[in-house]
């Protein structure tokens, strides 16, 4: 999954807006801002309250990609807490966004004391890390078509009452490219056989998705 599913944990958001902010402190962020940075170490646990996140990874010779996204939501920032281990991307805000941390020793503290947190903290951290792997699954043996089927699908709001669904991020060729990891030819290419299928069209500056797209052949969702 490109966006990380944290409308399966809906019943968790109250709770944990309830523990982050009587326990954390808040934090505003604008677009483009970065939250975390790839490689150091965390001392912190994050909720995102409201916004949007990008997780992007960086190699030796600092290349980037875009590996997924947090919504509202979603806990991050466990593994490197309570490993002791870098982090292994940085998080970037896309969208003004509400974050809420809780310190390392009051996230351990919380931890040990309340078992209720634990077990829903485990239950989204494990969800996380599996929607992960089934990410780079889909990298390793989807084909580039499939991949943009399943991203412009993962970024839209699916409405049955509506023809034409317009995505909750702007999406430019650079951004698919990034997260696809082909070139960007690779991208317009693909986007013009999607007009010329009816599966999307152009609204002044915004791409809109037909609810063609969710017809489309059936991949397990693994992007």
């Amino acid at each position: 999954m490109l966006f990380f599913p944290t409308e399966k944990f809906l019943d968790d958001f109250d709770y944990f807006t309830q523990i982050f902010s009587k326990n954390g402190y808040r934090k505003v962020l604008k677009p483009g801002e970065a939250n975390t940075v790839q490689d150091d170490l965390s001392y912190r646990l994050y909720f995102i309250h409201k916004g949007i996140m990008k997780t992007v990874i960086r190699n030796e010779y600092c290349d980037e990609k875009i590996m997924t996204f947090f919504k509202e939501g979603c806990i991050y920032g466990d593994m490197s807490l309570f490993s002791g281990l870098p982090i292994t991307y940085s998080s970037i805000s896309v969208t003004d966004s509400e974050v809420y941390y809780l310190s390392k020793d009051r996230a351990i503290e919380l931890f040990l004391a309340d078992s209720e947190f634990a077990l829903k903290l485990m239950r989204q951290s494990c969800a996380r890390h599996y929607y992960t792997f089934k990410r780079v699954a889909s990298i390793s043996f989807l084909s580039v078509e499939e991949r943009l089927t399943l991203l412009l699908k993962s970024a839209s709001n699916y409405d049955s009452q509506k023809e034409w669904l317009e995505p909750i991020m702007n999406l430019t060729h650079e951004c698919m490219s990034e997260i696809l990891n082909v070139n960007r030819t690779t991208i317009s290419r693909l986007l013009c056989e999607y007009y010329k299928r009816g599966i999307i069209k152009k609204q002044g500056r915004k791409i809109l998705f037909s609810r063609k797209i969710y017809e489309q052949p059936s991949f397990e969702e693994t992007f």
